[in-house]
């Protein structure tokens, strides 16, 4: 069970019930919904003022996180198989769902409610079109990723990572789209990428030059 309290009295205003041990909860922004994730397989939302259950969503595995869509409309959530999930808040409907190569570490929406972000311990980051969970691209980093975010503007992201050999933490920017990704690199190079860097760094590009306005 998890509980809501009155943050100013501390007075208990409602009760969140599951069939096991809950170890994963979030607010939507306007605070009228609560997500939680649990032991009993389940993520479930409900009336933060009433703890009225609006949905619940089904998984094969315990949920470590869940978290809200900018505009409250949907849940993406993640469980011990490694698999990423997004939901319609209110209704439970499935919209789509992805397996990753290893254990989830992050699930992020983009602030315009376009894209879904998911790291994993195998130092990548993949992003998503929310409306139709297509793969749009892959970054892959040389050290796991601690955290990420999206700038206000949905046009970059910020990941977190341990710098190696030292007790520090290095923070990297990145476009959000391959095309933006390009253009940035091509902006900095006097040749265009090779065979090997175009597969590593912009899988979804197509085959051919892609500096080619800078050459």
């Amino acid at each position: 069970t998890a509980r809501v309290f009155d943050a100013a009295s501390g007075k208990q205003v409602s009760q969140l019930k599951h069939g096991d041990v809950v170890d994963a909860v979030a607010f939507s922004p306007d605070g009228r919904l609560v997500a939680t994730g649990s032991y009993d397989k389940t993520a479930r939302v409900f009336e933060a003022a009433t703890g009225n259950q609006l949905s619940q969503l089904q998984h094969d595995s315990v949920v470590d996180s869940v978290a809200f869509s900018p505009d409250g409309r949907f849940v993406t959530t993640s469980d011990r198989n490694n698999k990423v999930r997004v939901f319609e808040s209110t209704t439970g409907r499935e919209l789509w769902s992805t397996t990753e190569d290893a254990a989830i570490s992050a699930v992020v929406f983009s602030p315009d409610d376009r894209y879904v972000i998911t790291t994993n311990d195998d130092k990548t980051a993949r992003i998503f079109e929310l409306a139709t969970g297509e793969e749009t691209s892959r970054l892959s980093l040389e050290h796991p990723i601690l955290g990420l975010s999206f700038d206000p503007r949905s046009s970059y992201i910020v990941a977190a990572s341990p710098a190696p050999d030292r007790p520090e933490i290095d923070i990297e920017s990145f476009p959000l789209r391959d095309s933006d990704l390009a253009n940035d690199v091509c902006s900095r190079l006097s040749r265009d990428l090779t065979t090997q860097e175009r597969k590593q760094y912009l899988p979804n590009e197509p085959s051919g030059k892609v500096c080619t306005e800078s050459l």
